[in-house]
């Protein structure tokens, strides 16, 4: 599956449960990986 099948979707999710953890650098992963940045949510 790829996000150009047609009827499939990329979604993220960013989460960061320690300091040492970045939202920021989970985030750009996401975005690397083909997730549309309005797809893509943080908490």
């Amino acid at each position: 599956m790829n996000a150009t099948t047609p009827g499939t979707a990329r979604v993220g999710y960013a989460r960061c449960s320690t300091d040492e953890q970045d939202v920021v650098i989970q985030t750009e992963q996401l975005l690397a990986l083909g997730v549309p940045a309005d797809a893509a949510d943080q908490d």
